[in-house]
């Protein structure tokens, strides 16, 4: 999963917002020689690189996550921080989120 935010600033040049969590896993839930590797290599260059052992609900969290924030942020041209910032749109994301199939 990645988490940093960046934008495209221009067609080839993409700038670094924030961020610099990189949580990985294995699909079976193991903390695998090769995700330990990883996740001590990440560190070593300042990345923070949690290995998680239910790594599905994290792609699930996120997903919900673009699916409540993308479309806001395309018809607003507004950035995460800003959606959060106003109370309409940072409540209207959390009625997506929060909107469960009957």
């Amino acid at each position: 999963m990645v988490y940093p935010s960046t934008t495209i600033v221009e067609p080839g040049i993409v700038w670094h917002i924030e961020g610099t969590r990189f949580a990985i896993g294995e699909p079976d839930g193991s903390k695998s020689e090769r995700c330990r590797r990883l996740a001590d290599c990440s560190s070593k260059a300042g990345l923070r690189c949690p290995i998680r052992t239910n790594l599905r609900h994290d792609i699930w969290v996120k997903l919900m996550g673009n699916v409540a924030y993308n479309p806001i942020s395309a018809l607003t041209r507004a950035t995460l921080v800003e959606i959060v910032g106003c109370p309409e749109t940072r409540e209207l994301a959390a009625a997506i989120m929060a909107k469960r199939n009957r």
